[in-house]
C-alpha cells in the first residue's frame, strides 16, 4: 500500500521540488510577474513557475497535492526568497558544500537554499532576510511560520528604505510594525488576518509570497559563474587573484563573501585573511561570482600545507559527482615519494604513489602550487608539467574516477605542491627592458660592483611560464634553469608597481649597543624609510642578494624583497635617486605590530559615512622637519578628540600625537586610536610671540619719544598738559607737569606740594627710564633670538633634500 506521505524529504518536495528538478531548473528566463488579485491565482501562478511543487509518492513522482491548509516552514519560505532574489543558481551550486547553520546538515534538500539566505542580503536595503536564532545559532528549518514572522522576512526583502535601526525598533515593538509596514507594501492584499501571531496556512503564506514577487515586479535568474584555481597573492583590500600568466583571474570580494575551509568551516572572507592571509596563497579554490566578477563564496578545494584534510564536498560537480580523492605525504620529512612517468614525447603518462597509480589523460587539469617558488598557477597541458618537474617530486593531491570496467583511476585535477627539486635559479636584475623583435633578455647579477651584463633569448623558453616577456629596466627577476636551459623567468622586483624607500642609515647593531652611520663594509643592518616618513630597520647580510652593494649610502632609493622570516632582507636593488618615493613601509612580519606614537602637523578632518571611518590628513614629522606631503589616516575616533582639550574641532597646524596601528591598505598609513593634541607648534607660537613684542616695543618706543619730546620742547603748562593728556598717562602727566612749573618760561610760585609732585614724578619717570632699558634689553635679545632662527633655518634649508 502506498504511504500518502513518506519521509521529511518527501514531504518537503510539495515545496521545494525533487534535488534533480530544483538543479535542473533554467537561470536565464526573465519573468514578468502579472497583476494577480485572486489567492487561487497567486498559488496558481507560482506553481506554474515551479516555484512551489505538489507532494511526491513513494516513487518520488508529483502528485499535485499542494497541501494548502498546512502551515508554512521556515525551509520552504528560504527557497521561495531565493527564487525571489534570483540565486537559485548559486543554490544549485553550493548544495551539500558545507553547513550553514549546525542544524542544516550537508545532505540535506534545503542546504544550497538556506546557504545563499545565510550569505546573502536584501537587494533593496542590504539587510539579511534569512537569520538564526540567537540564542542557539541554529536555523530550525521545520518550525512553522506564523504571520508575523513571515510579513518581517518578506519586508526586510522588498521594503527599499528599511534601515537596521528601523528593523532593531521595529523587533521591540513585536509585532505591530512589521505588520503595518507589510501592509504598506502591498504584502497582505488579498489576506485576511485574524491573529498576526497564527501559524500561516500554506494558501496564505503563498499569496504573501506572490504578493512580495510583484513587488520586485520581476524575477530574474541571475547565473552565477565558477572560477577555479590557485590563490596567487596575498589579498589586498577587496582583490582576489587566482593563478599567474595567461591563467591569471581577478576578482573582488565583499564584506558578504564567504570563505569555507578546506576543513568546512564558514567565516567571512575579509575576516578570514586578517590574520592568516599568506595562509591561503598556494590553496585550490573554487570561485563562486557573478557577472562583474563580484563574489559570493570562496570554497577551499585544498592546501599547501595539509593537502586535502580528507574532505570530499569541495569536489562536488568536477565529472558532474563527488570524486574520489588521493595524496602523497604532507609530512615535513615527505621526499620524493612521488613518481611520474614520462611518456616517448616527453608527456607525463601517469602518476604514482601510496602504491596507487593515477593515469592521466587529455582532459587531465594540473595546477603548481609552490609558495617557497612563486609557482602559483595552472599548467599549461602535461608536456609543461613533465618540463617543470621531471620524475620525481612530493607533496601531490589528486581527484580521480574509478573507470567501471577496468578499475583503472583517471586522474581529472592534480594539484602538485612542489616544483623546487629539478631547477636552480639565479636572482638578475634587468639591464634593459625587453622588446621585439629579438626577445632579448639584457641583465646583471648582484654583487659589490655593478656585474658584466649578461644577455639570453627569451624565445628560447618553451615551458613559458609564466609567459611574461614584459621584462623592464629595473626589474629583479628569478631565472630559473635546468641543465642549461632557461626556464621561467618570475619577477620578484617589479621596478614600476613595487615600494621605493630611501635608505635613511647603515648601522652596525651588536648585542651590546648600536652604532650609526657606518661604512656598507660594517653594516649588518639598514634603516629605510617610506614617503610617508615611517622607517623600518632590516638585516643585511653577506647573502642578501644586492644590485650594487658599492651603491648603498645614505639616501639612495632602494627596492626590496625580505626573505622568509620577514626580518632579513633577501634582495635589495638601488634605483635611479631621481625616482619619487612609493609606497608604504613593509612590516618586518606577519605578526600584528603594536601601536606606533607619530606627530604630525593637523591638515583636515572629513567624517566617514554609513559607519565608514573618518579619514584624517597631516603633515607628519619626519626627524625635526615636517613633510610638505599629506599623509592620510583613518579613525573611529570623533573629530572633538583631536581638539586640545579633547572636546573641540582642532585647528590647521595643531600638532598631533598619535598612537596608530598599521592596516593593510596601500592608500592608508594606519588608523589612529589615540590622540593628543598640543596646539600650534613651536615656531608658529614663537612667531607670533615675536610679532606680539615688536609690537609693544614699538607702542613703548613711541610713547617714550612723546614724553623727551614734551619735556624739551614744552614753552608753557599748557602746551606740556595737553601733550600729556594724548598720552593718556596719569604718571607721566604728574611729571611733565611738575616739570613744567619749574621750567616753564611763566613765574610760577613752587610750593611745597609742587615740590612733593615733581619728586614723585622724577621717581616715575627713573621707573620708566628702567622699563624702557629692559625693552632695549628685550628687543636686543629678539633681535639675537631672530639671528639664531635665520642661522637653523638656513642650515636646515641646505641638508633637507624634497621629499617626493
Amino acid at each position: 500500500m502506498k504511504k500518502k506521505f513518506l519521509s521529511l524529504v518527501l514531504a518537503l518536495v510539495m515545496v521545494l521540488g525533487t534535488f534533480g528538478n530544483v538543479f535542473a531548473a533554467a537561470a536565464t528566463d526573465k519573468k514578468e510577474v502579472p497583476k494577480l488579485t485572486s489567492t487561487n491565482q497567486k498559488v496558481q501562478w507560482l506553481i506554474d513557475n515551479k516555484i512551489v511543487i505538489g507532494l511526491a509518492d513513494d516513487e518520488g513522482k508529483e502528485t499535485g497535492n499542494m497541501d494548502l491548509d498546512s502551515p508554512i516552514r521556515r525551509d520552504a519560505v528560504a527557497k521561495m526568497l531565493v527564487y525571489a532574489i534570483g540565486e537559485q543558481d548559486l543554490a544549485a551550486k553550493l548544495q551539500g558544500l558545507y553547513r550553514p547553520f549546525p542544524d542544516v546538515t550537508v545532505d540535506s534538500i534545503v542546504n544550497g537554499y538556506i546557504s545563499v539566505g545565510a550569505s546573502k542580503s536584501s537587494p533593496a536595503n542590504g539587510l539579511p532576510f534569512i537569520e538564526g536564532y540567537n540564542e542557539d545559532g541554529t536555523f530550525r528549518p521545520q518550525r512553522e511560520v506564523s504571520y508575523a514572522e513571515l510579513a518581517k522576512m518578506l519586508v526586510v526583502l522588498v521594503k527599499e528604505d528599511l534601515t537596521k535601526d528601523m528593523a532593531y525598533k521595529a523587533n521591540r515593538d513585536w509585532a505591530t510594525t512589521w505588520m503595518r509596514w507589510a501592509a504598506q507594501e502591498g504584502i497582505l492584499d488579498g489576506v485576511s488576518v485574524a491573529d498576526e501571531h497564527a501559524k500561516a496556512p500554506r494558501k496564505d503564506a503563498f499569496a504573501m509570497i506572490y504578493n512580495a514577487f510583484y513587488k520586485l515586479r520581476t524575477v530574474k535568474p541571475v547565473p552565477t559563474n565558477e572560477t577555479r584555481g590557485i590563490i596567487s597573492k596575498k589579498s589586498v583590500n577587496y582583490d582576489l587573484v587566482l593563478n599567474q600568466g595567461d591563467f591569471e583571474k581577478k576578482f573582488k570580494v565583499t564584506n558578504e563573501t564567504v570563505f569555507v575551509s578546506a576543513k568546512g568551516d564558514t567565516q567571512l572572507w575579509l575576516e578570514s585573511i586578517l590574520d592568516r592571509n599568506s595562509y591561503f596563497v598556494g590553496s585550490l579554490v573554487r570561485v563562486l561570482a557573478d557577472k562583474d566578477g563580484n563574489v559570493s563564496h570562496i570554497i577551499e578545494m585544498g592546501n599547501p600545507v595539509v593537502g586535502l584534510q580528507n574532505r570530499t564536498t569541495a569536489w562536488v560537480d568536477l565529472g558532474n559527482k563527488t570524486l574520489d580523492q588521493a595524496q602523497s605525504s604532507f609530512a615535513v620529512d615527505a621526499k620524493d615519494d612521488v613518481t611520474l612517468k614520462v611518456d616517448g614525447e616527453n608527456k607525463l603518462d601517469n602518476i604514482r604513489f601510496g602504491g596507487e597509480k593515477y593515469q592521466t589523460t587529455s582532459d587531465t587539469v594540473y595546477y603548481v602550487a609552490d609558495y617557497d617558488q612563486n609557482i602559483l598557477t595552472q599548467m599549461k597541458d602535461k608536456a609543461a608539467v613533465a618540463k617543470l618537474l621531471g620524475d620525481k617530486t612530493e607533496r601531490v593531491y589528486l581527484a580521480y574516477e574509478v573507470l567501471p570496467k577496468s578499475g583503472v583511476k583517471e586522474a581529472k585535477v592534480v594539484v602538485f605542491n612542489n616544483a623546487k627539486n629539478q631547477d636552480t635559479n639565479d636572482i638578475v636584475r634587468v639591464e634593459k627592458a625587453v622588446s621585439r623583435p629579438d626577445f632579448m633578455l639584457s641583465f646583471q647579477k648582484p654583487g659589490y660592483n655593478p656585474t658584466t651584463i649578461e644577455q639570453v633569448d627569451l624565445r628560447k623558453i618553451d615551458t613559458v611560464w609564466p609567459y611574461n616577456y614584459n621584462f623592464t629596466n629595473y626589474d629583479v627577476i628569478d631565472l630559473a634553469h635546468r641543465n642549461g636551459e632557461l626556464r621561467n623567468g618570475n619577477v620578484l622586483i617589479d621596478y614600476e608597481k613595487d615600494p621605493i624607500y630611501e635608505i635613511k642609515d647603515l648601522q652596525l647593531v651588536e648585542p651590546d649597543k648600536t652604532t650609526k652611520n657606518v661604512e656598507i663594509e660594517k653594516a649588518n643592518s639598514i634603516v629605510l624609510k617610506d614617503k610617508y616618513g615611517f622607517t623600518n630597520s632590516f638585516d643585511l647580510s653577506a647573502n642578501t642578494k644586492t644590485f650594487f652593494r658599492n651603491q648603498l649610502v645614505k639616501g639612495e632609493k632602494v627596492q626590496i624583497e625580505l626573505a622568509e622570516n620577514g626580518n632579513k632582507l633577501a634582495i635589495i636593488s638601488v634605483v635611479p635617486e631621481t625616482d619619487e618615493l612609493r609606497g608604504k613601509m613593509v612590516d618586518n612580519s606577519d605578526v600584528a605590530k603594536d601601536p606606533e606614537v607619530v606627530t604630525g602637523k593637523f591638515i583636515s578632518f572629513t567624517p566617514g559615512e554609513n559607519g565608514q571611518l573618518s579619514h584624517v590628513l597631516v603633515y607628519l614629522k619626519d626627524g625635526d622637519t615636517y613633510s610638505p606631503r599629506k599623509t592620510p589616516f583613518v579613525t573611529k575616533l570623533g573629530v572633538t578628540k583631536f581638539g586640545v582639550d579633547g572636546a573641540s574641532r582642532p585647528a590647521a597646524g595643531d600638532v598631533l600625537e598619535m598612537t596608530i596601528k598599521r592596516i593593510n591598505n596601500d592608500n592608508i598609513v594606519g588608523e589612529i586610536i589615540d590622540v593628543k593634541n598640543h596646539g600650534a607648534t613651536f615656531e608658529d607660537a614663537l612667531a607670533q610671540h615675536k610679532e606680539t613684542s615688536i609690537k609693544e616695543l614699538k607702542d613703548a618706543n613711541l610713547l617714550t619719544d612723546a614724553i623727551e619730546k614734551a619735556i624739551n620742547d614744552a614753552a608753557t603748562f599748557a602746551e606740556v598738559n595737553d601733550i600729556v593728556d594724548k598720552a593718556k598717562n596719569p604718571a607721566v602727566y604728574d611729571f611733565i607737569a611738575a616739570e613744567a612749573k619749574v621750567t616753564a618760561k611763566d613765574d610760577i610760585n613752587v610750593d611745597a606740594p609742587t615740590k612733593k609732585a615733581i619728586e614723585d614724578a622724577k621717581t616715575a619717570y627713573d621707573e620708566l627710564n628702567a622699563e624702557q632699558k629692559e625693552r632695549e634689553d628685550v628687543k636686543a635679545a629678539i633681535a639675537s633670538l631672530n639671528e639664531k632662527i635665520e642661522k637653523y633655518n638656513n642650515a636646515a634649508d641646505e641638508d633637507l633634500e624634497p621629499i617626493a
